[in-house]
């Protein structure tokens, strides 16, 4: 059978979701992909898994002409054939993609994925109504929708932004497996890094956007009273960086933060970590956590949307307010002085990873792709 994704970009946790899904349907599903490629390393990554790649001719836009273009080329791939689904990603890809899936009238079944709602609690009025006016309207182009998070579901149940009835909740997952050589890859990367044994290294991996609370995780390093010792490692880029950068130094945060810049493996980073730390504002899921969860690291977020159903507070680490920087300094504080509740919280992420199956992932994801074909026959 075959599945046209529709996405807007390679980058963060949709491009990631999108390639395992993509990589381990590969045996009985054939992906193709059509996409706005970014010009980055992560372009690659996210097209190696699929049989046929279709780049949209422009940059990515929500310009109405552009739009209509796109969504022109979309359906012509789809009046094409061969397609027993469109799966669509992103908002701007969902756009797309449901609206081409309409104006072509092709025989196939359309499916979101929830990755966010443009019209959630951080979104300010007026433009949540209109985001929320626009993903009403997609709904009714909509046959099922993927819903990562029992939470993006609710919320879409609640807000009667999306018809529930509709939406299955299939955990995000990724292809992980056991971290090989990470007593070594620890001891070369803090030599490198200068750390002496007894600091701990708290981990951040992801964009320099208001979404992540870079600048809150800043704040919070700098209250971080003696006598603890760490270092604050910043794998990523983004827009804010400058500004992030000017913070740190105003704050007088020093040698104490490392920016790393973007890593395209990231796996010594997780290995030389002793905590890994993200306080989002929002997050419908967040597969970082199960990458640092797989390393066996305890983890500090924030108690948001869905992170609380991922990041179980008290077992596999701390949850603190939105914008909380005392208590996140608080919780880094704990967990820089006790090495053994660092343990405790690491050992216990690994077995909830039981919970976040990449097979089951893949099970679920192809009984909806076959309903799709029976409803079609």
């Amino acid at each position: 059978m075959g599945v046209l994704f529709v996405t807007s970009k390679s980058l963060g946790g949709s491009g990631k979701h999108i390639t395992a899904l993509a990589e381990g349907l590969r045996p009985w599903v054939r992906c193709e992909l059509a996409y706005f490629p970014s010009g980055v390393a992560q372009d690659s990554e996210l097209e190696s898994p699929f049989s046929r790649v279709h780049h949209f001719p422009r940059k990515p836009s929500f310009d109405p002409g552009a739009i209509a273009a796109d969504v022109a080329f979309t359906a012509r791939l789809l009046a094409q054939g061969g397609y027993e689904a469109v799966h669509t990603h992103t908002s701007l890809g969902g756009l797309i993609g449901r609206v081409a899936a309409r104006v072509c009238r092709a025989p196939v079944q359309v499916i979101h994925t929830l990755h966010a709602y443009g019209a959630d609690e951080f979104t300010p009025v007026p433009q949540k109504w209109v985001y929320w006016a626009v993903e009403k309207a997609l709904d009714r182009m909509t046959n099922r929708y993927v819903s990562p998070s029992h939470y993006t579901r609710e919320y879409g149940r609640r807000t009667h932004v999306i018809d529930a009835a509709k939406a299955r909740v299939i955990h995000n997952s990724l292809p992980l497996q056991p971290p090989s050589e990470r007593a070594s890859q620890r001891r070369r990367l803090r030599g490198e890094l200068g750390l002496a044994e007894d600091e701990t290294l708290f981990l951040f991996c992801g964009r320099f956007e208001k979404q992540k609370g870079v600048d809150v995780l800043l704040e919070a390093a700098a209250r971080v009273a003696p006598p603890a010792r760490f270092r604050l490692v910043l794998c990523g880029t983004g827009e804010l960086q400058p500004q992030l950068m000017q913070q740190a130094h105003r704050l007088g945060l020093g040698g104490r933060v490392l920016w790393a810049g973007w890593q395209p493996d990231v796996r010594p980073y997780y290995a030389a970590a002793d905590v890994f730390v993200m306080p989002s504002r929002w997050e419908t899921f967040g597969l970082v956590f199960l990458e640092a969860m797989n390393y066996g690291l305890p983890i500090l977020s924030t108690r948001t949307q869905a992170v609380p159903e991922v990041v179980e507070d008290g077992v596999c680490g701390l949850l603190s307010a939105n914008e909380d920087a005392n208590q996140l300094a608080a919780n880094m504080y704990s967990l820089a002085m006790r090495a053994d509740l660092r343990e405790e919280l690491g050992a216990n992420g690994r077995r909830q990873l039981a919970r976040f199956s990449y097979d089951e992932f893949l099970r679920s994801h192809l009984a909806l792709y076959r309903e799709c074909r029976v409803v079609l026959a």
